[in-house]
Formats: structure tokens, sequence, C-alpha cells
């Protein structure tokens, strides 16, 4: 009973070993996809920032956000330079930048070619512009959102302000985005992350489970292997003290066969080893003595016959 209570307990123990892992598991996917995507925003928010910073304010407050800035120096100086950072990011799909004008979101530049179907030109209207889009050009706190989708696609983006030196406030914003399914991928990278800190302890455990049901298996095999060899054991000793009844000199009458007994009284030989054994007797004649038993009833017969 202990025994199996024993095995029992480890056999609990290892399932909640196992559910421990698995609860280990989808908390740590979590925390790494959380972390994962935290990193990422910074990331791109970070870039923004960066861009925004080395922009010249100056140039970008002389566009007019309208056709006329096409060709003009300032206008091509920022685009190559919106191009140029474009290039050296991969992953962002899109930069540009935006203005407010007569209360609508404009483009001011964009860094696509203008022979591309996704091309803004200056003073195109954003017309699905966020709530929080349309805060940053009073508020000027940069922001990352999405996945959302607009006109050309579903996307991740992140958008800084660029602000007038003098004043502080906020003259365009800077925007960069980011295809969603890229942006999922990436997310993607951190859950296969977390889910392989929990298939490598799953299986650890499920292997410890699989060989300590092995072992229990085994072990009660050995247990009724002890069992049957005990009762064997004990078997033999039996056959041995019956054995042992029976050595030594065994006292005989030379005419009756009986035997005699410790005690000093006289069996009759087949009651003898049936007490000291577990021997039983069953009567019947040898040849000899059948002969001799037909000699004498023939015999008694003829003594019937003269009388």
């Amino acid at each position: 009973m202990t025994r199996v209570t024993s095995q029992s307990r480890q056999v609990w123990r290892a399932i909640f070993a196992l559910l421990a892992v698995l609860v280990f598991g989808c908390i740590m996917t979590n925390i790494l996809v959380e972390h994962g995507e935290k990193g990422a925003r910074d990331g791109l928010m970070s870039l923004a920032l960066t861009v925004a910073a080395v922009i010249p304010p100056d140039r970008v407050a002389s566009l007019s956000g309208s056709s006329d800035d096409l060709g003009t120096p300032v206008f091509e100086e920022l685009r190559t330079g919106l191009v140029s950072i474009r290039d050296a990011n991969e992953g962002v799909r899109f930069i540009y930048l935006m203005a407010m004008k007569d209360g609508n979101v404009v483009f001011l530049a964009d860094a696509e070619p203008p022979d591309s179907e996704d091309y803004s030109a200056p003073g195109d209207v954003y017309d699905d512009s966020s709530q929080e889009l349309l805060d940053a050009f009073t508020n000027g706190q940069p922001f990352v959102e999405g996945p959302i989708e607009d006109e050309w696609g579903e996307w991740v983006s992140s958008l800084a302000p660029i602000r007038d030196p003098k004043t502080g406030s906020v003259i365009a914003l800077v925007g960069f985005d980011m295809n969603a399914d890229a942006w999922r991928a990436r997310m993607a990278i951190y859950r296969w992350l977390g889910l392989s800190l929990t298939v490598f302890p799953l299986l650890l455990a499920l292997t410890l489970i699989i060989h300590m049901r092995r072992v229990s298996q085994m072990d009660a095999l050995l247990f009724e292997e002890i069992q049957e060899k005990a009762l064997i054991g004990q078997k033999l000793q039996v056959a041995v003290e019956e054995v042992k009844a029976l050595e030594g000199i065994v006292t005989i009458c030379s005419r009756c066969k009986k035997v005699r007994e410790d005690d000093g009284s006289w069996l009759d030989m087949t009651l003898y080893v049936r007490d000291h054994t577990e021997v039983d007797f069953s009567h019947g004649f040898c040849p000899d003595c059948y002969k001799i038993e037909l000699q004498e009833l023939h015999s008694i017969e003829d003594v019937k016959d003269s009388a």
C-alpha cells in the first residue's frame, strides 16, 4: 500500500509540474510578446523623433502644401532626404511629411516615386486621420498607432512633430508606415520564442512522466516476482521440513513391520508414513502376493468341498 501511494504521489507531482510548465510558458509568451511589441514601437518612435530632429524646420515652414512646391529646391531637397532615410531603414514602407491646412491634414512631401500609384502629391488631403493624429498638431506628442487601415492598406505608423524653434508650435509631422503583416511577423518571432521556452520544458516533463510510468510498471512486475519467489520459498521450506521428518533411523518390527513412534507406541507402516508426510495409500496386490492369495482362496474352497 505504501509503495502504491508513493508512486501515485510521484505521478501527481509530475502532473502538477506539467501544468506549472504550461502556465509558466503562457505567462512567458505573453511577457515576451508584450516586451517585443513595446520595443518595436519604441524603436519606430525613436526613428521618427530622430528624423524630426534633423529636418530643418525653416525649410519645412517654407512649403505651401500645394502643387506649387513641386520642383522647388526646398521640396526636392526634403523629398530626397526622405527617400534616403526610407531606403536605409528596412521594413519601413512609407515616409512622409504632413501639415494641418485649412482644417485638413495634407501631405507636404512623400518619399514614394511620383509615378507610383501610392504617391501622395503636395496638398493631397489625408482623409483617414485618427484622433491621435489630429491631436498631435496641437499637443505635439509623438505616438505610434496601429495596426490601422487606410486607403493604402493596413499599417503600424509612428509620427513625430517638427516644431518652430521660436514658438514651439507644431509646423508638421514626419510619419513612418510599417506594413502590418511585417509587423505581425516580427511579433510572431517573440511568440515562437515564448513557445519554445514552453515546449522544451514540456517535452522534458512528458519524458519524465513516461519514465516514471515505466519505472512504476517495472516495480509492479518486480514486486509480483518477489511475491511468487517468496511463495515458492515457503513451499520449499515446507517440503524440507517434511523430508526432515523422515530423516534418521526408524525402528520397524521385523515381523509385522509396524513402526515405533518417539513416544514408544507402534503404528502400522501405512499410518506412520501418512502421518509424517503428505503421502496416502491405496491397496492392491503385487503379482507374487496375488498368487499366494489365490492359493489360499483355493485351499479354503477345497476344505469347504471336503466337508
